[in-house]
């Protein structure tokens, strides 16, 4: 009986077991074998996942879900046979100098140069050639040539030579000067436009033509100048913390050769490798082709058709028979110009375009300068007339975000992609609002079907593609993690880099913690995520395919529909640590509040940036000179007080340079102002966490104010500063 039951037992087992093998790979597998293919991307093991990532793709052959991710699947292709084949040069090969000596661990550089100066950069008109090595400590700078610069010129080494270019130290070797062939040599100082004066000089006697070695030893403390092994002056330095060398084009034509030897800042030659890959990627991606690797069928468009959308306009009822007045508001919101498109909507009438598209632009201009509790009524109003407007649904679903309501705001963005399945719009609308709220995986959901069910196969290309970065990353030949309580930091820097980062993200945010707010700690929310790039050029391509464009003269970004701190390694290690802290203020505010006034994000995270330790904790709001002397230089360009107050994003950018400085000026008056003002950015704070909208937290804030003589008051403080 037993073994008759046993045999049964094992029959049904094995029968199930056969029934699951012949079950084709489903969604799920495939899912789990591109995790497993990520991994080994992530260990920079490429034949490996390159080898998985086609297999698996054969896997699971002509399936609908795969040609779904078709777009992702050809960027990691792509990605592994790039770093399969390139070749990442070692630092030390950046350099057109012959470099003799380079320890990674200590930063010890020894570079000789001799024919080439490659390396030295300096515009065509200017007389100084700068040598972009940043030197943080000791060096040495050794020159050697056969003939001294003939009379009237002089060997001029610029050191000390801050990376903005304001400060800098000349030791000055001298030209020929009195009947007995003594000149003046010595140590000069500069700053911006002053006129440089000498630190220490002395009476030379030298040889004109004659061969020569001069050398300028920077230590920590002390600068000495040598000619032909005798001391010239010895003189203070003074405490620089990076510095480059320089030297005046007139005196290169004497040099043979060039030593530079010190402890150097790797972030220059770490730029470089960053910049040779780019190179490499360049002419790799020219004959890479996918399609070679990948079945042809995965490049195919199932057969699902695509559904076209209600209405193509973005406005409601628009007709091209509009108005040359009504074409003129178009073009100012078009613009950014919302206040003036506001006064010229205004005085349009029905014959320059129809009520319903007037009522909409109305709501419209009123989401764009945050006042979402304007215009829900007036869309709740145009969806009663007709349920199926979509624009308006969606203009909805804008007004409830800025008004905090963010559950209604998802569920109208939903009834629009149930409603209209072919507007690409409400798909893109409700992807990005489940990005913002760490719902990756419906976000994922969304674009998916927008594809295998509307056939949206091209509009949600790079939807699909921002879903791939905000899973993934960076994709880097090597990769450094470190992990703290609410910090992931990952670079293709070193280890020691994504500690310090956390280190300062860490300490920023238990200080702000405690003098902003008290943030409950919500275990399901996932740590902060921050890259660094080693240089600027992965990091302008990453964000350049998240925004659509590089970020000029940005040192980094925060994104807060991928959640992800993206940081780029400049020269200076205190320029990094502060757009750390600016940038990481950005996605502190992001997590506890939603849509934040402009003014305030940015103005906190330039109060804050410069941050410093007193008495045992993190203070900001130091003296900012650049931004006094831009607003005293601005004044009368600048926006009144409420209207900055009130004023939209489109016109902060717009002036960006102003804004940033009165951003700034007005939070430091709040904070750090007269006791009644303290007391108004605290109202003002725990307003805008209730969620009720940044235009209803401002009117509590600011009830009752007499702006004209908070504009007094405002413009006496910041004298006061000066």
């Amino acid at each position: 009986m037993h073994r008759l039951l046993l045999a049964t037992t094992l029959s049904s087992f094995l029968a199930a077991a056969a029934a699951r093998a012949q079950t084709p790979p489903g969604e799920a597998d495939f899912e789990a074998g591109l995790a497993a293919v990520h991994a080994q991307m992530q260990k920079a093991r490429w034949n490996d996942a390159r080898t998985a990532l086609v297999a698996l793709v054969g896997q699971h052959e002509k399936r609908i879900y795969v040609q779904a991710q078709c777009e992702a699947i050809v960027s990691d292709l792509r990605t592994c046979a790039f770093y399969a084949i390139a070749k990442v040069p070692k630092l030390a090969e950046c350099i057109t100098g012959k470099v003799t000596f380079y320890d990674e661990a200590t930063g010890r550089l020894k570079v000789t140069y001799s024919d080439k100066l490659t390396d030295w950069q300096g515009a065509e008109e200017s007389q100084l050639l700068v040598n972009p090595i940043v030197f943080a400590g000791s060096y040495t700078v050794t020159i050697s040539g056969k003939r001294y610069p003939g009379p009237d010129k002089s060997l001029r080494v610029l050191f000390d030579l801050d990376p903005s270019g304001d400060s800098w130290f000349l030791a000055d070797f001298g030209s020929t000067g009195d009947a007995g062939g003594y000149f003046q040599s010595g140590v000069m100082q500069g700053k911006g436009d002053e006129e440089p004066h000498w630190v220490a000089d002395a009476r030379l006697r030298g040889t004109p033509l004659a061969p020569f070695k001069a050398v300028v030893r920077v230590g920590d403390g002390q600068v000495e100048m040598v000619l032909d092994n005798k001391s010239v002056v010895k003189t203070k330095r003074e405490k620089v913390e990076f510095g480059h060398v320089g030297l005046m084009r007139s005196s290169c034509t004497s040099c043979d050769e060039i030593v530079l030897e010190g402890k150097v800042e790797p972030s220059f030659l770490q730029g470089r490798v960053d910049e040779a890959l780019a190179a490499q990627r360049e002419q790799f991606d020219k004959s890479f082709d996918a399609k070679k690797q990948l079945p042809a069928w995965l490049f195919e468009r199932p057969d699902v058709p695509r559904i076209a959308a209600r209405d193509d306009s973005w406005i409601p009822g628009l007709t091209s028979g509009v108005s040359r007045a009504a074409n003129e508001m178009l073009e100012l919101c078009q613009k950014g110009k919302y206040a003036e498109a506001a006064k010229a909507l205004a005085q349009l009438r029905d014959g320059d375009m129809a009520a319903i598209s007037r009522q909409f632009m109305k709501a419209w201009i009123a989401v764009r300068f945050g006042r979402g509790e304007h215009a829900e009524p007036i869309c709740a109003e145009l969806l009663a007339k007709d349920a199926e407007m979509t624009q308006a649904r969606l203009l909805r679903g804008q007004a409830l975000e800025g008004m905090g309501r963010v559950a209604e705001a998802i569920a109208e963005y939903e009834a629009a992609v149930k409603q209209d399945p072919g507007c690409e719009h409400a798909h893109d609308q409700l992807c990005v609002a489940l990005l913002r709220r760490n719902r990756t995986d419906d976000a994922r959901r969304v674009v998916r079907e927008a594809k295998t069910k509307h056939g949206l196969w091209d509009e949600m290309a790079q939807l699909e593609t921002m879903l791939a970065m905000a899973a993934r990353g960076p994709n880097w030949p090597r990769r450094f993690v470190n992990r703290t309580t609410h910090y992931e930091v990952v670079s293709d820097i070193d280890q020691k880099m994504c500690a310090e980062a956390c280190r300062v993200l860490e300490a920023s945010y238990v200080n702000l913690m405690a003098q902003l707010t008290w943030i409950k700690e919500d275990k399901s929310q996932p740590r902060f995520r921050v890259f660094l790039f080693s240089g600027e050029s992965g990091y302008q391509d990453y964000v350049k395919a998240i925004v659509g464009e590089a970020a000029p003269h940005t040192a980094g970004i925060y994104s807060p529909v991928l959640k992800q701190l993206l940081i780029w390694n400049v020269t200076r290690r205190e320029d990094m640590v502060r757009t750390i802290r600016h940038e990481g203020f950005h996605q502190f505010l992001d997590r506890i509040m939603e849509n934040p006034p402009t003014w305030l994000n940015e103005g906190m995270a330039e109060f804050w940036e410069t941050a410093k330790h007193e008495q045992g904790k993190l203070v900001g709001g130091q003296l900012r000179r650049e931004h006094v002397a831009t607003l005293t230089r601005s004044r009368n360009s600048l926006p009144k007080l409420k209207d900055f107050v009130y004023g939209g994003r489109g016109d902060f950018y717009e002036f960006a340079q102003q804004r940033y400085a009165q951003g700034w000026a007005l939070v430091h008056f709040l904070r750090k102002g007269p006791r009644e003002n303290t007391a108004r950015f605290e109202k003002l704070w725990n307003e805008l966490r209730t969620a009720k909208g940044a235009h209803a937290a401002l009117d509590v804030a600011f009830a009752g104010v007499d702006w004209d003589e908070f504009e007094r008051q405002f413009w006496l403080h910041l004298t006061s500063l000066k």
